[in-house]
């Protein structure tokens, strides 16, 4: 079994969905994790209970990802309370549909802010925490939009391309100092962020060569491999958990 005993371990958007599978996860593995939340602070809270009654230490860290100085803050706080970080898990997203023909400024603005600025921001102030661990790992949760394209998506989409540049980037950059840098890009996954309804799935799971859309479960077991030992040589990678949809 895997193992992430001794582990400090921060996840964005760990509210529900996939950031709150992840962090169970790497709780059961051994990690203590700061579950990180912005506004659904009822269901960060279910999620620190679900983690502390298996016996597991975590912690509740509060942070609006597109502001930089809140960011430095929430790093700060885990360096005061723990030392250090081993992984760091950039989960927390938006989902704005829009035409390009309607597009405003503000919606462009505030899906770029959480999706590839924040992100980048994450990165950097979480970089001194970071490399005190030896073996340190940041893992980028992108999607396959990234790769393909929709109507009134353009959005989303490309904020999720410029996190697939942003992840191989920083992993050659932080490699010399033993930091690996991966990203995760899951294919259909019903979350808070964008519910999918039961006729949609009924379609998706038609196309989908394995048979179903994911479960939040299904991603997070990705990351914590990649946050393991058996990683340790996987770095500017993105591993794509579709079902075999972008097969098709």
């Amino acid at each position: 079994m895997l193992s992430l005993d001794k582990k400090i371990a921060l996840v964005t958007g760990a509210s529900g969905g996939i950031g709150g599978e992840t962090a169970i996860l790497l709780a059961k593995l051994g990690a203590e994790v700061y579950i990180h939340y912005n506004n659904s602070e009822d269901q960060a809270i279910h999620v620190l209970e679900q983690i502390q009654g298996i016996g597991k230490d975590a912690h509740l860290i509060k942070c609006d990802i597109s502001h930089a100085e809140e960011i430095k803050e929430m790093f700060f706080k885990v360096k005061k309370e723990s030392g250090k970080l081993d992984i760091l898990i950039n989960n927390a997203g938006t989902w704005k549909s829009a035409y390009i023909k309607f597009l405003q400024e503000s919606v462009w603005d505030s899906v770029f802010d959480v999706n590839l600025k924040g992100v980048a921001m994450c990165i950097k102030y979480s970089l001194n925490l970071l490399m005190k661990s030896k073996e340190s790992i940041i893992i980028n949760v992108a999607s396959i939009a990234a790769q393909n394209t929709a109507i009134a998506q353009v959005t989303y989409n490309a904020s999720k391309a410029g996190l697939i540049s942003l992840t191989k980037n920083a992993a050659r950059e932080l490699a010399p100092f033993g930091i690996r840098v991966n990203a995760v890009s899951p294919g259909p996954v019903s979350t808070n962020m964008r519910i999918i309804t039961e006729a949609d799935q009924v379609e998706l799971n038609k196309r989908i060569p394995l048979g179903r859309i994911a479960y939040p479960i299904d991603i997070a077991n990705v990351i914590a491999l990649l946050c393991s030992p058996m990683a340790q040589y996987i770095t500017g990678q993105e591993l794509v958990v579709d079902g075999g949809l972008t097969l098709v």
